[in-house]
């Protein structure tokens, strides 16, 4: 199984995964962002700053990103 990378990235600064996640593939990780994205949005303060989830594959690819509103 490949391994993924979550990161939550605010417009100052990047919270990185360094363990990332095993997932059956791309599909499993964008759903996997996708359920991170609304657990923040939800957990989010009012004036907090934006911040968007990004998954990075093991060669640091980018394979889907997702703005939490």
């Amino acid at each position: 199984m490949p391994r993924y990378f979550f990161f939550v990235a605010y417009p100052d600064r990047e919270f990185d995964d360094p363990d990332g996640i095993l997932l059956p593939g791309d599909e499993a990780a964008i759903d996997y962002a996708r359920g991170l994205a609304e657990e923040l949005a939800r957990d989010r303060q009012p004036g907090e700053p934006e911040m968007t989830v990004i998954v990075k594959d093991v060669e640091g690819t980018v394979i889907y990103s997702e703005p939490v509103r």
